[in-house]
C-alpha cells in the first residue's frame, strides 16, 4: 500500500503550505506559469517587440482583465521569457551563433504612482531599480563613444564636441551628458555624478563640482534620461504599467488624464519602447473618455486575459504540488494531484467560473480543511468523495445596495461611488445602484425599499452630507435611513442576514455617520493611497474571507 501518510504530515506540520501566494505581487515571481489563457497575448506582444527592436517605434498596448485574472502575474510571465531570452542569446554568444529571430529585451514594472509622485521620476527610478545600477556604464560607454571613437577620449574632447553641435541641446539635456560623461570618464567624480544619475540630493557645493545646475527631478530631466537610456541600450524596453486605472480610482478623471499625458509624451518623443496598459476591463471605456483621438489612433488592438479552463486548472494544481513535494525533498506521489482528485477540481473550477486569483485562493481553503482533517482521519481511497471544502457548494452572489448622498463636487462623488461599484461588480459582487438600476418611469420609494430588501449588504457612503440627510430624513438619503431603521434593530443581532456596513468617505465621522450607527466600526476610506488595502477589507467582509480566524478547537478530554 502507498504510504500516503508521509505527504499528508508535511502538508501538516510544514510552515509554508501549497497555493498560499493567491494575489501576485511585483516582487515575488509566480513560480508556475499556464500560459493558456494568454498565448494570444504571449505571441502578439513578441512580435510587437521584435518591430519596435526593427523600427525604434514606441506602441501602446492595452491588456485588459476582470479582477484575479492575473495582470500581475502577466508581468511575471514576461519576466521569466526574458531570462530565458538571455540565456538563450549567452550561449549563441558562446558558439558564435548568429540568430536573426532572437531580439534582445527587457520588461520593467511600473505600479501606479502615487498622488504626490511625479510620474515621469517614477518611471526613470523604477527603470533603474529594474535594470540595476551597471546599466549606467552601458549607456555612458556607448554614449561617449558615439562622440569619440578612440578607446580612450578624455572628457575635455566629449565636452567640446558637445559644444560645438549644431544641435540646439537644452541646458538639462547638456547636463545629462555631462554627467553621463564624467560617470564613464572620470574616476574622481564618478561616485558624484552616479548620484546625480539616480537623483539622490546633492548640495550646492556638489552640482558646482559637476559644473550642473539642474537635477533629475523635474519632467524635462527625466524624460531626457529616459530618452538617452533607449538610445543607447541595444534592446528595447517593455514598460508594464500595472494597475493603469488605480488614479482613475483614487482620484478621479483629473488624475488619469495627467496619467494619459505621460503615456503620450512617451509615445511621441521616445523611441524603442513596448507600453503595456494592463486595465481593468470593466474601467477601460471611462479611461479611453479620457483619451484625445491622437492618442486613441495609436493603441495597439486590446488584448483580453482569459479565464482557465478545466484542463488549466487541473496543470495549475498538478505543477505547483509537484513544486511543493520537490522543495521539501518528497518525491512527487503517483497520483500527481494528490490531496485533490477530478471532483474537488471540477467543483473548485464550477464555482470560480476559471478565474485564476479566486481558483488558488480555493485550492488554499482546501488544503487548509485537508489540513484540519475535518473529515477525520485522512486515507486517500476512503475520502477522496468527502473531501470537498465547506466553500465548495454552489454559491449565490452576494448583492450591495450603495447609499449615498449627492455633494457639492457632485460630480467628483458620484464618480468615485460609480468607480467602487464597477470594482465590486468585476470582484464578483452584485451592485444594486440608482445610476445602474432606476428607471425614469420607477416609483422612488418602491424602487429603494425593495432594493434594500433585495440586497446582503447595504453599504453607506458617509460624508458630513450624507450624515445630515439620514438624521434629518432628508431626501433620498433621508428615505433609505427610515427604511433601514428597521434593518438597523435586526443587524443589532450578528448572525443577522442583512449587514449595514458604514464607508467613511470624507469629513468629521462624527457628523458623517448616521446617530444609530456611531457605535459600530466603520471602513475608513478618506485616504486615497490606502484605497486598495480597505478595498480588500471591505471585500473579506462581504465574502467573510476574514484575515484573522478563529482556530478550530481542540476534542474536549473526558473529565
Amino acid at each position: 500500500m502507498y504510504d500516503w501518510e508521509r505527504y499528508s504530515d508535511l502538508l501538516k506540520k510544514s510552515p509554508i503550505k501549497p497555493f498560499s501566494n493567491f494575489v501576485s505581487k511585483r516582487k515575488v515571481l509566480d513560480r508556475v506559469d499556464i500560459a493558456r489563457p494568454r498565448s494570444i497575448i504571449d505571441t502578439e506582444i513578441q512580435q510587437l517587440v521584435n518591430q519596435t527592436i526593427r523600427d525604434g517605434s514606441t506602441r501602446i498596448v492595452p491588456i485588459l482583465g476582470k479582477a484575479g485574472t492575473g495582470k500581475t502575474h502577466t508581468y511575471h510571465a514576461f519576466k521569466l521569457k526574458e531570462i530565458e531570452n538571455r540565456k538563450k542569446m549567452e550561449i549563441q554568444d558562446e558558439l558564435i551563433l548568429i540568430d536573426i529571430n532572437t531580439f534582445d529585451w527587457s520588461i520593467i514594472y511600473i505600479p501606479s504612482p502615487s498622488k504626490s509622485e511625479n510620474v515621469l521620476m517614477h518611471i526613470y527610478k523604477h527603470i533603474i531599480e529594474e535594470l540595476g545600477i551597471d546599466i549606467l556604464d552601458v549607456v555612458s560607454y556607448e554614449l561617449v563613444h558615439k562622440w569619440v571613437s578612440k578607446s580612450k577620449p578624455k572628457l575635455q574632447e566629449v565636452e567640446q564636441i558637445i559644444q560645438e553641435s549644431k544641435i540646439p541641446y537644452s541646458d538639462v539635456l547638456i547636463d545629462c551628458y555631462k554627467c553621463l560623461s564624467i560617470y564613464a570618464l572620470e574616476d574622481d567624480r564618478r561616485d558624484l555624478a552616479k548620484r546625480w544619475l539616480i537623483a539622490e540630493k546633492l548640495s550646492e557645493f556638489e552640482l558646482n563640482q559637476l559644473d550642473v545646475n539642474s537635477i533629475i527631478k523635474g519632467d524635462e530631466a527625466c524624460l531626457c534620461m529616459i530618452k538617452i537610456i533607449t538610445e543607447n541600450l541595444d534592446r528595447a524596453l517593455i514598460l508594464y504599467f500595472d494597475e493603469f486605472e488605480s488614479p482613475y480610482n483614487e482620484e478621479g478623471r483629473i488624475a488619469i488624464i495627467k496619467l494619459i499625458a505621460i503615456i503620450k509624451k512617451l509615445h511621441k518623443e521616445v523611441n524603442n519602447l513596448v507600453i503595456i496598459l494592463a486595465v481593468l476591463k470593466g474601467l477601460w471605456p471611462k479611461i479611453t473618455e479620457t483619451a484625445d483621438e491622437d492618442l486613441l489612433s495609436h493603441l495597439e488592438f486590446n488584448y483580453e486575459l482569459k479565464p482557465f479552463t478545466l484542463n488549466d486548472l487541473r496543470m495549475l494544481i498538478e505543477k505547483t504540488m509537484e513544486n511543493y513535494w520537490k522543495d521539501n525533498k518528497l518525491y512527487p506521489p503517483y497520483d500527481h494531484l494528490y490531496p485533490f482528485n477530478e471532483k474537488i477540481i471540477e467543483s473548485i473550477h464550477n464555482i470560480t467560473r476559471g478565474n485564476p486569483r479566486d481558483s488558488i485562493k480555493l485550492s488554499y481553503e482546501f488544503v487548509n480543511n485537508f489540513i484540519l482533517g475535518e473529515s477525520g482521519t485522512y486515507t486517500f481511497k476512503e475520502t477522496e468523495e468527502e473531501f470537498i471544502p465547506r466553500d465548495l457548494s454552489i454559491q449565490k452572489e452576494p448583492s450591495v445596495f450603495i447609499s449615498y448622498s449627492w455633494e457639492e463636487d457632485n460630480n467628483k462623488h458620484k464618480h468615485w461611488v460609480l468607480n467602487m461599484a464597477a470594482q465590486l461588480e468585476e470582484n464578483g459582487v452584485h451592485v444594486i445602484l440608482d445610476k445602474w438600476d432606476m428607471r425614469p418611469y420607477m416609483s422612488i420609494p418602491l424602487w429603494m425599499e425593495r432594493s434594500i430588501d433585495n440586497a446582503d449588504f447595504v453599504l453607506l457612503i458617509c460624508t458630513n452630507n450624507y450624515g445630515r440627510k439620514a438624521n434629518r430624513r432628508e431626501r433620498g438619503v433621508g428615505y433609505e435611513y427610515a427604511i433601514l431603521n428597521t434593518e438597523l434593530f435586526y443587524t443589532l443581532d450578528e448572525n443577522s442576514k442583512k449587514k449595514v456596513m458604514c464607508l467613511f468617505r470624507s469629513g468629521d465621522p462624527m457628523e458623517a455617520i448616521p446617530r444609530y450607527l456611531r457605535s459600530r466600526p466603520y471602513l475608513n476610506f478618506t485616504d486615497n493611497s490606502k484605497y486598495s488595502e480597505e478595498f480588500e477589507n471591505l471585500l473579506c467582509e462581504i465574502f467573510e474571507d476574514y484575515k484573522f480566524k478563529r482556530p478550530k478547537n481542540g476534542n474536549s478530554s473526558a473529565l
